[in-house]
Order: C-alpha cells, then sequence, then structure tokens
C-alpha cells in the first residue's frame, strides 16, 4: 500500500488519510501475531472504509478503484494471518454485496443480511432479525 498525506484536501486526502489508517493498523497486528503477543486481540473493526469515496448521495466518486484496493488488501491480510492463527475484520460498510462479490475477496462474509432500508443494527419495536440470509 501506498499513500501520500501531502495531497490537496477532498476526495484524494481522505483516501490517502484512510490509506495511513489502515496501513498502520494491519502493521501493527501483523507484529502482534506473528511475535505470539497475547494482549492484543486478533481482529479488527473497521468503519465505513468507503466514505472518502462516495457523495452524500451515496454516488461513486472517480476514485473508487482506490477503495478496491483497501478492500483487496483487508482480504490478502486475512489470507496472510492464516498462517499464524487467523484473523478477523469486522467491517461495517454500506457498499452493497455486489460490490465486494464482484471483486472476488473470498475472505468475506455477510452476516445476516444488508441493513437498508427500515432494516438495521436497532431494531424497531416488533421487529425480528432473520435467522439466515436467504430469507431476506
Amino acid at each position: 500500500m501506498s499513500f501520500d498525506v501531502s495531497g490537496k484536501p477532498g476526495e484524494a486526502h481522505a483516501s490517502n488519510y484512510l490509506y495511513l489508517h489502515v496501513s498502520y493498523f494491519l502493521a501493527i497486528h501483523e507484529i502482534a501475531k506473528t511475535r505470539k503477543i497475547p494482549w492484543i486481540p486478533s481482529f479488527l473493526v473497521l468503519d465505513q472504509i468507503s466514505t472518502p469515496y462516495f457523495s452524500t448521495a451515496r454516488k461513486p466518486s472517480t476514485d473508487v478503484r482506490s477503495m478496491d484496493k483497501v478492500l483487496q488488501e483487508l482480504n490478502q491480510f486475512i489470507t496472510d494471518m492464516d498462517q499464524h492463527g487467523g484473523f478477523q475484520i469486522i467491517l461495517l460498510e454500506h457498499i452493497g454485496k455486489e460490490h465486494w462479490e464482484r471483486l472476488g475477496l473470498e475472505k468475506f462474509h455477510l452476516v445476516d443480511r444488508e441493513l437498508r432500508g427500515d432494516y438495521g443494527l436497532i431494531l424497531k419495536p416488533g421487529q425480528e432479525r432473520l435467522q439466515n440470509e436467504g430469507q431476506a
């Protein structure tokens, strides 16, 4: 992964900072896993890494390929960590399932179903969580 934090404000700048943070977190976890440091957990939670690449109207920017590179890097990191006991990344995201499926990210799995419309993390009174994705 490479990045340039000296860029102009806006999409490119936010993308560079995303790369910086993801690289930093993955490096810390790689060191912890390879050196068997027990007090650093084998998981990472990331929230909406797509933010620099979508407008407030959820339209993709012209640089959505940079987001794809981040997703591919996360997928590869999980694969690489398999030889060190495994690793899990919990990614809270609004990008559609079809986007990451198109990239062939074999380590990505949708839990439950997409959070769209009235279906979200916080359920309304009387609303039940589906037991499997096929019931969507």
